[in-house]
């Protein structure tokens, strides 16, 4: 008869082991222990701090990571040493003093026992973090009139660039994929050519170190920027929750296969309705702007809106939406009413026989609206769009526009004009209207060689027909032989 051995099994951080000898059970279950007590005892900071990092100058500057439990940890910078103790899940977080500008290179180090992690390279200077949806995230190949030229010189060492991995979740997450660089051709190139025309302006300007973080994908909507709690405070906006699981109940979202692995950073994103979507609310925000949250920037530069333009309800809701999520990113982030710079979308539809109601119309006016918040600029690009083409090609004007915007506004550079004629008051003189306007002290200047366009006049029927218009004494005149009584006249932003 052949001999039965008995088994002894056990479960070690989750694999299974068994062994014929008891002594080589125990001795196998010590051995795997120490090496997970090992695993969990690594040192390391946030994925967003690595080497060639730029720093916020100026202010307090939060380091986070995680450690061994209970262990202190040590973080030195500059001259300047902070400590903090790992919670029980081995979590960490210190604050180091306010730092200088400096663009020579230095190491940032971390210890605790005889742990160390040393990033190299850090500067301290301006931080941006760049987002929104395609027009944000078009680079200079796309993006530009001349790409090879602007590629080729595009060597500035002091200028770091963070294009973060494009993710989605459907919770906050703490860890982002995140790389940062020098600038040099082969960076630049895949890199937001608006933002980097912003940051070359800017540095000209400061000479100091400046730092892109680019948080944007292509085709994404304002809701998918937006924490879920802004929805769910706002019965107008909570619509877009119960929308979408009202669509997830009814088995509308196609199914997906599963993930091969998960992934700390979250999942990739789809252009379906199910759970990975690019349009679901909060998608983004919870894998790509949710693990920035404290540390420090200078501001957030902004380019979205194309996404809203589906139908006039999300349109019109845009004028709640994106406040909403401006208040909200500044109260998450703790920094205070930091800087918000946007683009106002441009024209993007072919031109109409009559005027008439348009959802880019009404995203450009929730934008202006928007303008009521503290601390916010609106660049104006309506100028400088190619018709019905989404993707114009004229980043460097927007980056150069958003830098103007930072050198007054933030940066306290009064001689660089960056405001735009905004509407004051309306007059009628016989049969004409005459539209006056603020910020337009320099006078009003036509750079279309075709004349003055998209003016548009109403009588009291509300009839809006298209109208000839002139430069009239530091005031634009509006007038048609169709309305002999004119009454209104909408803003060129009502182009559609």
């Amino acid at each position: 008869m052949q001999k039965r051995h008995k088994v002894n099994h056990f479960v070690v951080q989750g694999c299974y082991a068994f062994a014929m000898n008891p002594r080589l059970c125990r001795s196998a279950a010590l051995c795997a222990l120490a090496l997970a007590a090992a695993a969990r005892a690594e040192l390391k900071p946030a994925s967003l701090f690595g080497d060639h990092m730029v720093l916020q100058r100026g202010r307090p500057v939060a380091v986070w990571g995680s450690g061994p439990p209970g262990e202190t940890v040590a973080v030195s910078f500059a001259g300047r040493t902070a400590t903090a103790k790992t919670d029980a899940g081995g979590k960490w977080s210190v604050r180091l003093k306010p730092l200088s500008t400096s663009a020579v290179p230095r190491t940032l180090t971390i210890s605790s026992g005889r742990e160390q992690v040393a990033i190299r390279d850090v500067l301290v200077g301006e931080v941006w973090v760049c987002s929104g949806q395609s027009n944000m995230e078009l680079t200079a190949e796309r993006g530009l009139l001349h790409p090879a030229e602007e590629i080729a010189n595009a060597r500035f060492p002091a200028i770091r660039l963070n294009l973060l991995g494009k993710y989605v979740s459907s919770r906050p997450l703490g860890e982002v994929e995140s790389r940062w660089t020098e600038t040099t051709p082969e960076t630049m190139r895949v890199f937001s050519a608006a933002a980097y025309f912003f940051a070359r302006e800017v540095y000209g300007k400061l000479k100091a170190p400046v730092g892109l973080i680019g948080a944007y994908y292509g085709g994404s909507n304002g809701q998918s920027w937006t924490r879920r709690e802004v929805f769910e405070a706002d019965p107008d906006l909570k619509i877009y929750l119960d929308e979408w699981e009202a669509n997830a109940a009814r088995g509308s979202a196609p199914p997906r296969p599963a993930p091969a692995a998960p992934s700390a950073f979250g999942e990739r994103p789809t252009s379906d309705r199910g759970g990975n979507s690019r349009y679901r609310p909060s998608n983004f925000y919870n894998a790509m702007i949710a693990p920035l949250l404290g540390f420090p920037i200078r501001g957030v530069l902004w380019y979205q809106g194309e996404a809203n333009t589906a139908n006039a309800r999300d349109a019109g809701l845009y004028a709640r939406l994106f406040p909403a999520m401006i208040r909200d990113w500044r109260a998450q982030w703790g920094e205070g009413d930091f800087p918000f710079l946007y683009v106002q979308l441009p024209t993007s539809e072919p031109p109409y026989p009559e005027p008439t109601d348009s959802a880019w119309a009404r995203v450009r006016e929730s934008q202006e609206k928007a303008l009521a918040l503290k601390n916010t600029a609106m660049i104006v690009t309506i100028d400088i769009g190619e018709g019905a083409v989404v993707h114009a090609r004229n980043k460097k004007q927007v980056g150069e526009r958003l830098a103007a915007s930072a050198l007054n506004r933030v940066y306290g550079f009064r001689g660089i004009p960056d405001r735009y004629p905004r509407f004051r008051g309306l007059e009628i003189r016989d049969g004409k209207a005459m539209v006056r306007f603020t910020d337009a002290e320099g006078g009003l200047v036509c750079r279309n060689p075709a004349g003055l366009k998209g003016f548009a006049i109403a009588g009291a029927d509300r009839n809006f027909v298209w109208a000839e218009a002139a430069i009239r004494g530091g005031a634009v005149e509006v007038w048609s032989p169709k309305v002999a009584a004119p009454v209104a006249v909408p803003p060129p932003a009502w182009l559609p």
